[in-house]
């Protein structure tokens, strides 16, 4: 199955996950996560101009993460559970492949900040046109394939492509109704 298919089955599931997929190109596990966080949390510590707060709380943080990846260590090894430790090893390589992980570019930039932004628009009832939510995203393609991923990824719920009522039976009943009163 290719990328964005896996994208389209896991938004219908978990949006954060799905996020992550299309900006990641995987989803992360449970040592992945932790480890992505504190690569993340030391190369935000080498930024210049930090406040002496936000260097407290990403020293604390990683301090958090530091004593995380020991216990899983410790506990792989206690077990006698290679397959864990060679998951840590491979976690490691992965993110060291991935180099600096605050420019990192998303796999799929698109789809990634249309799932960023739709718990957004869901929270603030905010109704955008397709236009518009390009406009937002920064897409620069055709329309016809925006659309459609809006659509696939359900972005801005609507029932209806067009927004037109279909003509069925029962809307025609409906509207000669209205018309009678």
């Amino acid at each position: 199955m290719k990328l964005p298919s896996k994208i389209k089955a896991l938004a219908t599931q978990d949006v954060f996950a799905a996020g992550q997929l299309a900006a990641r190109g995987k989803v992360f596990s449970e040592v992945e996560e932790i480890l992505w966080d504190y690569y993340y949390g030391v190369e935000s510590l080498r930024a210049p101009n930090l406040s002496t707060e936000m260097r407290r709380g990403l020293e604390e943080g990683n301090a958090m993460f530091e004593l995380l990846l020991c216990k899983i260590f410790v506990a792989a090894v206690t077990e006698r559970n290679p397959a864990k430790v060679f998951e840590i090893a491979e976690a490691v390589a992965y993110l060291k492949k991935q180099g600096d992980l605050h420019n990192a570019k998303p796999v799929e930039p698109t789809r990634a900040l249309l799932l960023f932004y739709k718990p957004i628009l869901e929270r603030a009832r905010i109704k955008h046109s397709y236009e518009k939510l390009a406009k937002l995203v920064g897409y620069k393609g055709g329309m016809d394939q925006f659309r459609r991923m809006v659509r696939e990824l359900n972005v801005l719920h609507r029932k209806e492509a067009g927004g037109k009522p279909k003509n069925t039976p029962t809307h025609r009943a409906f509207k000669f109704s209205q018309r009678s009163e």
